[in-house]
């Protein structure tokens, strides 16, 4: 069975000390704009991030543990203020800037002391510094989490600022506007991008948000435009071209991710809501989707040569062919947009890109396109996962140095849960298809008896597990392309982790 590991027992410091270095020019003030405009390059966010974990912790006079959150008064390290934010169910958000000036970061303060706000705070820390942040060297998509400190009895976490709208607002804005090929583009780059960020998330952390709405995916404005954004899935390069707009990923509040024999998850949980502390690789995308429909879309009267009009049949179209969804409005509002009791709970980021290229057809119709945004193309055998997403100049790491009087490190390029498997195990024929029979059940409690019973023999399971990881593995060290259909493969061994996540949250 999983274990479930809490927050709070994992260090807030979570990388060793910066390489102090002697730096004798003045930092100015387009330096500091620079690195603020270089969100791009995974090692100075996580130079960065390092560097105000320690000067956080180091400023604390209260305590010297790194798994008690440090406590600064009075708040000298974040200063002047920037904009009033907006208020959550659990926190505020201003902009604000740090160390003199130099950083432009956003603080999201507790709105109260009550413990379990804290919990959601730490748990949102942890989630990112050991699982989202690490993400940056794929892909730009996941909000980078900078520290987290306490100050006026209240917890604070200190994150990158993203400017830009929410995609609730961007999505009501965009419905009211008249049909044009260049408004579809831009709102599929928009789509396209969290549903292959969240493939992404899952096949490195067994990512899950829980929370995923309207409200918690933040579009940031890119100019210059990208020229060029590729997404590794599978044994194919999705690219993106011309990239004006990046869509990205907050609030890991009630977010799950893999660790060492589970997973980091708030195990209180909300089951009653579909938010667990394990894996589930539907919720997400079903959430997002039925939010988006219900809360932007549903029942709105837009003109035949709107946009909103073609985006009303495009989500609708989602949710009854992709999810299959049963739900009336009123269940699924009640409910907060679960799905994860719904047979879709097992219809991962992955199933949804290869139903939007098998029903290709159907949606450009829908749409009004002739093609969509993006091209798919095979990973070539020189293909690298980490890399940085653009070029560094040298005087990247000058102004960095100016500012910090230390040296932007290389973060650590591993392969996450992967890379645990360096051998192959192979399986019969006779055995693979004793797991492509199974029937995945539901995630209910009456289900549970089914669920044990679908996770035996055990030791056959453990063998297919390993099997995927060892293919998955191969292919992101080496290129190697799959040679066979991994649709399959993939879909039962996500699921085979979900379902055993359920038995063991559950099971006494």
């Amino acid at each position: 069975m999983f274990m479930f590991y809490p927050s709070k027992k994992f260090n807030l410091v979570a990388c060793p000390f910066p390489r102090l270095v002697p730096h004798q020019n003045k930092p100015s003030l387009a330096c500091a704009a620079s690195l603020n405009k270089n969100f791009m390059d995974a090692d100075m966010m996580r130079s960065l991030s390092c560097f105000l974990q320690w000067v956080v912790f180091a400023s604390s006079p209260k305590n010297k543990n790194k798994e008690i959150i440090p406590i600064l008064e009075p708040l000298e390290w974040v200063q002047n203020a920037l904009v009033a934010g907006k208020k959550g169910g659990s926190g505020a958000v201003s902009t604000s800037l740090a160390l003199d000036g130099r950083v432009q970061i956003i603080v999201k303060k507790a709105m109260s002391t009550d413990k379990s706000i804290e919990r959601d705070f730490v748990h949102e820390y942890i989630v990112a510094v050991y699982g989202t942040n690490p993400l940056r060297a794929i892909l730009p998509n996941f909000a980078y989490t900078l520290a987290i400190y306490q100050s006026k009895r209240v917890v604070r976490v200190a994150m990158e600022n993203i400017p830009g709208l929410q995609m609730a607002t961007y999505l009501k804005n965009t419905s009211t506007q008249p049909f044009s090929t260049a408004s579809m583009n831009h709102f599929l780059k928009i789509w396209i991008q969290l549903v292959l960020a969240l493939e992404i998330a899952q096949e490195t952390l067994f990512f899950t948000h829980y929370d995923l709405h309207g409200q918690n995916v933040l579009l940031r404005p890119v100019q210059p435009p990208l020229p060029r954004l590729e997404f590794p899935i599978m044994d194919k390069i999705y690219c993106l071209e011309s990239i004006d707009t990046l869509t990205t990923v907050i609030d890991y509040g009630h977010a799950t991710i893999r660790y060492d024999q589970g997973f980091i998850g708030q195990k209180h949980g909300f089951p009653q809501f579909g938010m667990y502390p394990f894996y589930v690789p539907g919720a997400d995308l079903f959430k997002m989707t039925a939010y988006l429909w219900i809360q932007v879309l549903e029942g709105k009267k837009f003109s035949a040569q709107s946009m909103g009009k073609r985006l009303q049949v495009f989500f609708k179209f989602l949710l009854d062919k992709f999810f299959q969804c049963t739900l009336s409005k009123n269940e699924l509002t009640a409910s907060f947009y679960n799905g994860t009791q719904l047979p879709s709970a097992f219809f991962s980021p992955y199933d949804m890109l290869q139903f939007m290229d098998q029903r290709r057809g159907e949606i450009l119709g829908i749409l009004g396109i002739t093609d969509y945004p993006w091209t798919v193309s095979k990973i070539s055998p020189t293909f690298k996962l980490y890399k940085t997403l653009i070029y560094r100049k040298k005087e990247t790491y000058q102004c960095y140095q100016s500012l910090f009087c230390s040296a932007i490190e290389p973060m650590p390029r591993n392969l996450f849960h992967l890379t645990t498997r360096n051998t192959d195990t192979t399986l019969s024929s006779e055995e693979i298809k004793t797991i492509f029979g199974k029937k995945v059940p539901l995630l209910q409690r009456s289900e549970i008896p089914a669920m044990k019973a679908f996770l035996e023999p055990s030791q056959l399971w453990t063998r297919f597990h390993d099997r995927v990881e060892f293919l998955w593995t191969l292919m992101r060290k080496t290129g190697t392309p799959f040679s066979q259909d991994m649709t399959p493969y993939l879909y039962y061994y996500r699921a085979y982790v979900c379902v055993k996540g359920y038995v063991s949250y559950f099971s006494p």
